[in-house]
């Protein structure tokens, strides 16, 4: 995921005509769930005078386990390295990591 927001950073400073970027500030983690499905009834009625028959299957809902990465940075755009940090060049990382994320 790392290698996923430097991506971003990089197309963000070249979008904006910026060579390089710092990163000040970056964080990640996950949010996680459970996503639950809900069941289904499929039936038939039939009625014979004043008598009325439902039967039927009910098939129970399914839940499934959710992982949501969430990694946030923040970072100064800057034309040449910027001074006292450690400075990437936008067209190098993208040159480098677009073609193993964009598919």
């Amino acid at each position: 995921m790392q290698e996923y927001v430097l991506l971003k950073a990089a197309e963000l400073a070249r979008s904006r005509g910026y060579s390089h970027f710092a990163v000040l500030n970056a964080q990640g983690g996950a949010m996680q769930g459970i996503y639950t499905a809900p069941g289904t009834y499929e039936g038939t009625t039939t009625v014979q005078g004043r008598t009325a028959t439902t039967s039927g299957q009910y098939t129970p809902g399914v839940s499934i386990p959710m992982h949501f990465p969430n990694h946030e940075a923040m970072i100064r755009l800057s034309n040449g390295e910027a001074p006292g940090m450690l400075s990437f060049n936008a067209d190098s990382v993208y040159a480098n990591l677009a073609p193993k994320h964009k598919k």
